[in-house]
């Protein structure tokens, strides 16, 4: 009897372990690069972007919950599990555009994980590159910081779905190329702690759209 009790103890600690995803505030640098050196100046290309490379980006993580903000910016980005949908609106502005989480923005080519290893804050991480038709990102992430997939089940949006399937853990650097783009996002501090429900309801909005794309 006593030995049935501690089995079912230690399979419920063990599924319990590994049924648990990170919650807590990941603060990320976001650096843009010039994605056509050979074709536009450095110069030309910083220009049209306000002449700013660098951003500081906060994710809030808890269960199936996600919100991100751009502090120089004030660019919001939050997700609602409960219809599947993203919402990105500025913090200061009373309107709101949704995109549909259930959609692919484009089309997964493969995910395929890769040999070489990096250390992020002091973290050794695995890396994984997730090819799209129109861009490749490299995602660096380790067990350390988990999170359950079947959370986010169905959220194609951002290929989410697709990389947490083959890797269960949040990203700690994502490398972004595409014609167009050439960003790297690092995490620069993690921080474990529970957090409010309250940090991720959608504010109300005198005006909500569609993205259209």
């Amino acid at each position: 009897m006593k030995h049935t009790i501690l089995t079912t103890l230690l399979t419920a600690l063990i599924i319990t372990a590994f049924g648990q995803s990170f919650e807590g505030t990941v603060t990320y640098e976001m650096e843009i690069k010039n994605p056509m050196p050979d074709k536009i100046p450095d110069s030309l290309f910083f220009a049209s972007i306000g002449g700013v490379s660098k951003f500081t980006q906060v994710y809030n993580y808890k269960d199936n919950l996600y919100k991100s903000e751009i502090k120089e910016t004030g660019l919001v980005q939050l997700y609602d599990p409960k219809t599947n949908r993203l919402y990105s609106y500025n913090a200061a502005k009373d309107s709101a555009a949704w995109s549909d989480g259930s959609k692919y923005m484009d089309e997964l080519v493969e995910a395929r994980k890769l040999d070489e290893k990096e250390t992020i804050l002091g973290v050794e991480c695995n890396a994984i590159v997730v090819k799209s038709t129109l861009a490749e990102t490299t995602y660096y992430y380790s067990d350390k910081y988990k999170m359950d997939p079947k959370l986010f089940k169905g959220h194609k949006y951002g290929l989410w779905e697709d990389y947490l399937k083959e890797t269960g853990a949040l990203p700690l650097k994502f490398v972004v190329k595409s014609p167009f783009s050439n960003m790297v996002t690092t995490a620069v501090d993690i921080k474990e702690e529970q957090l409010s429900n309250d940090l991720f309801k959608l504010p109300k909005f005198k005006s909500v759209v569609k993205n259209l794309f």
